[in-house]
């Protein structure tokens, strides 16, 4: 029995498919049905699923072509270049969870970004245990997932248009650059898309046979999809708009909504589990991946897809989306509401990356099929009206079209094949394992994750160098999270802290410097990048970097591998007295090189630096030695520090009710002192057996805070100090009287204090010679005439300006 559809509301544009499919002839709607049809799907009145015709061999050999191309395309050359960042992290936890030994040294079961969820990893994991671990087995699923996406949008406009326009849509996602670049990359981006594609085909089927099998499986295909990258999650509105807009909210019994959502819950286990187990890192992971932004201009995803793209895909692209605007029909309302909602996701969403564009290009796909045989039609109704071969003139229109596209795509689908931006990380890699540098550590340029390209493939202990939010998995499980510096500051803890600390630790010995980034572009402008690559460099000139390997592509250098040669950015010098002795511990210099330490300008020994670029000399204290002398060490490449004050000969004074007493130490034991105040000679002592003396002298008339108490032995020793303060005197005039303050003069004594020569006042000192007196200003007071404050040993001070206010 033929399934009933009322002609009423067929859409012309779907009758063809419909006559095909159901196998009956429909008649043809009037102007007036077509328009009240527009954006309208039939509800069937029927339940059950479309008869569905055996393919014929054409078809077949069509679409086996067409599933070889897209093949060809994604596993040709697959792992001619190594993994990029993002790859190596997933292809890393893939075999973290295949147990694979050592692997949970650098991975850990949780994604660091906004995919937190292992559902690609852990297909990859089942893989590894069949065939082992490797880049391409990674590579091979992601093909694997592209290639069945291919599939699946032929299936879609089949059963949205027909035959041809699935063809056509299979074509342009077979041999899309930009499908073909993900197919072929180890992302998770491919996986999402392939079962976001699998949702989109279930809600389809189910429109169209009502089985809630087929909503099960839109709800199961959602929810991996999901799982695989937490974008996905936008499925869930596409699917919420569609309904709406379909009248298919209708279907949605209680008791059907809550057996799907009993589905999804199901579905949803693993990810569950996960949350439960690792709230803490999930939870925190995810809120760290909301915070992260791209300073890209508002086109970049427009651009992109150009670039990948060219000129004819591109504008066959846009004639797909161009024209339902123009020509609406029923059976554009699922492609084009999944390729506005994610659109609409994708430009709000702050965060930009190359690879988050591709679950929209399956629905570009199926528009641009079906306008491609749209003008197709037209092409044949033109033939038929001049030759009356309309059959003749669709097939070379088609095939023409094909090969138009195949032409027009052959340097697009070639960049992607060729694609070198990774190139030279693994086989440094490679080179680093073979030079036994797994555990000697290395620094590379990354923006979060192009250091694990080294661990996957050589098991080195890696780090990052660059500006980034997301957390780092320090080697041994250690998990980092970066400092916050604001909503809109990217954190500098892997360009300011960290470095300097692991390489003077040790635990770093390489700077691997590759020539183009390895993951996501950078949070900032490529302003912030180049920055980065500067700083990069200038830590390998700091830490003595020498180049010790270089990866050529194409005779081109791509990965320079610089060991470093000392733990510290500039050598440091600590000194102190053990006895007779003066111990140097010298620290940042180049490790295994020879040492020369000089005094005053002269080589007094040689030593060498250890493995860590450090020495301990032990010298004898200098004699003669002098307190501003410099002690300097320095190697055979020019790095060199010094310091002043050597342990060596020594004096300080004390004043005490005028008497100044000096302490002298490291002078010749026995040897005569002499001692001088201001180049005038005081006396001469001598120096006990343990190299130590004193002397005291009254305090001079005459002293000044730069004078000098020098004491120099007969054998050259000397030292000195300064700092004797002179007597000092200060007034102020309030009214008649005036107040005046003294200080630094003969303590516990008295100060007479004149004015132009006449005695007006007696002053008692402190213990610490100072004073304070009044007087009143002589009434023939002058602006110079001279106020005088003297002590009884001719310490005196004087003033001018004194008069009356």
């Amino acid at each position: 029995m033929t399934p009933v559809i009322d002609p009423a509301v067929i859409d012309i544009d779907e009758s063809d498919l419909l006559d095909e499919l159901l196998g009956s002839d429909v008649a043809a709607p009037t102007a007036t049905t077509r328009r009240r049809a527009r954006w309208k799907l039939p509800h069937p009145t029927w339940v059950g699923r479309l008869p569905d015709r055996r393919p014929g061999r054409g078809t077949v050999a069509s679409v086996s072509v067409l599933i070889a191309v897209a093949t060809f395309l994604r596993i040709w050359r697959l792992n001619t270049v190594g993994l990029r960042g993002d790859e190596a992290v997933y292809a890393g936890q893939a075999a973290l969870l295949a147990h694979t030994d050592g692997m949970s040294r650098w991975f850990i079961a949780a994604s660091r970004g906004n995919s937190n969820f292992l559902v690609y990893q852990w297909i990859v994991s089942n893989v590894y245990r069949v065939v082992g671990v490797s880049d391409i087995a990674a590579r091979s699923v992601t093909a694997t997932f592209s290639i069945l996406t291919v599939l699946l949008v032929y299936l879609i406009g089949r059963l949205l248009y027909g035959q041809r326009e699935a063809l056509l849509a299979g074509l342009f996602i077979a041999v899309s650059g930009y499908a073909v670049a993900l197919g072929r990359l180890a992302l998770l981006d491919a996986t999402a898309c392939l079962f976001l594609t699998v949702a989109v085909f279930c809600l389809l089927k189910w429109h169209n046979s009502d089985r809630f099998s087929w909503l099960a499986g839109f709800t199961i295909a959602t929810a991996i999809a999901m799982q695989t990258k937490v974008t996905s999650v936008v499925i869930i509105p596409i699917f919420a708009v569609f309904i709406a807009a379909s009248g298919d909210w209708r279907r949605l019994t209680w008791r059907r909504l809550t057996a799907a959502l009993l589905v999804g819950a199901v579905s949803l286990g693993p990810a569950g589990y996960q949350i439960v187990s690792n709230h803490a890192h999930v939870l925190s992971f995810l809120g760290t991946s909301t915070t992260r932004s791209s300073g890209v201009p508002w086109y970049y995803y427009l651009h992109t897809l150009w670039s990948a793209e060219g000129v004819l895909l591109s504008s066959i692209f846009a004639l797909g989306v161009a024209r339902p605007i123009f020509k609406r029909s029923r059976a554009d309302m699922l492609p084009l509401i999944w390729l506005i909602v994610f659109g609409l996701f994708l430009q709000i969403y702050p965060l930009k990356a190359f690879n988050y564009l591709l679950p929209i290009i399956p629905p570009l796909a199926l528009l641009a099929g079906r306008s491609a045989s749209l003008v197709i039609d037209s092409v044949s109704l033109i033939g038929r009206r001049l030759t009356d071969k309309a059959v003749r003139v669709s097939a070379v229109a088609t095939a023409a079209t094909v090969l138009a596209v195949f032409g027009s795509q052959l340097s697009a689908v070639r960049t992607a094949v060729a694609d070198e931006s990774s190139v030279g990380m693994r086989e440094a890699a490679y080179w680093l394992r073979a030079h036994g540098a797994q555990r000697a550590g290395a620094m590379t340029l990354s923006h979060g994750s192009g250091q694990y390209v080294l661990s996957f493939y050589g098991g080195i202990d890696s780090f990052p160098f660059g500006r980034f939010r997301i957390a780092t998995v320090l080697p041994g499980g250690a998990l980092i999270r970066t400092t916050a510096r604001g909503s809109d500051k990217v954190p500098l803890d892997w360009v300011r802290y960290w470095p300097s600390r692991l390489i003077g630790q040790g635990r770093v010995a390489y700077l691997v410097y590759n020539t183009r980034p390895l993951d996501d572009p950078p949070e900032q402008s490529q302003i912030a990048g180049t920055s980065t690559e500067r700083q990069f460099r200038s830590l390998i000139q700091q830490y003595g970097g020498r180049l010790v390997h270089t990866v050529y592509w194409h005779h081109e250098a791509r990965v320079y591998i610089y060991r470093v040669t000392k733990r510290l950015a500039r050598p440091v010098l600590q000194t102190h007295e053990s006895g007779n002795r003066v111990v140097v511990n010298a620290k940042g210099f180049v490790a295994s090189s020879p040492l020369t330490v000089t005094y005053h300008g002269t080589i007094i020994a040689h030593t060498t630096a250890d493995a860590a670029g450090a020495a301990v000399v032990y010298l004898p204290i200098p004699d003669p030695g002098q307190s501003q002398y410099h002690l300097r060490v320095s190697d055979a490449e020019g790095n060199a520090s010094s310091v002043t004050g050597l342990p060596s000969q020594r004096i300080v004074y004390t004043i005490d009710n005028g008497i100044v007493r000096v302490f002298g130490v490291r002078y010749r034991p026995g040897g005569v002192v002499k001692l001088s105040y201001g180049k005038k000679r005081l006396g001469q002592t001598v120096a006990r057996p343990d190299g130590t003396f004193t002397w005291t002298f009254r305090l001079p008339a005459n002293t000044h805070a730069r004078y000098r108490v020098e004491a120099t032995d007969d054998s050259g020793r000397t030292a000195w100090a300064i700092g004797l303060p002179a007597p000092s005197l200060a007034f102020v005039v309030s009214g008649h009287n005036a107040d005046v303050t003294g200080a630094h003069y003969l303590p516990n004594t008295t100060v007479t204090v004149t004015y132009h020569g006449r005695t007006i006042a007696l002053a008692q000192t402190d213990t610490l010679g100072g004073f304070r007196l009044r007087f009143e200003v002589p009434y023939r007071a002058r602006t110079g005439y001279q106020l005088i404050a003297s002590d009884p040993i001719g310490r005196r001070a004087i003033v001018t300006g004194l008069e009356r206010r």
